[in-house]
């Protein structure tokens, strides 16, 4: 695993075909922009809570993965 730190309008490139922009950090969340080929499966997986006494009421306020992630707009000349 690659930890980078990263600050709010840098990128991340992953190969040729993917990027990553922080868009914004606010309090405890963080924007991202992903840019990467429609083929390229993406999700939100959600983190295992942090072992300790809050680690019980983490896992029961998590809600469903990838509910509030929004489709990728199809650049033009995209197929359907």
């Amino acid at each position: 695993m690659l930890v980078i730190t990263t600050q709010e309008g840098e990128a991340i490139q992953i190969g040729e075909d993917v990027r990553i922009l922080v868009r914004r950090v606010k309090g405890g969340w963080v924007r991202l922009c992903i840019d990467a080929p429609r083929e390229i499966p993406i999700q939100r997986v959600e983190a295992p809570p942090a072992p300790g006494p809050q680690a019980g009421a983490a896992a029961a306020n998590t809600g469903a993965a990838g509910s509030d992630v929004a489709r990728r707009p199809r650049k033009a000349g995209e197929g359907a």
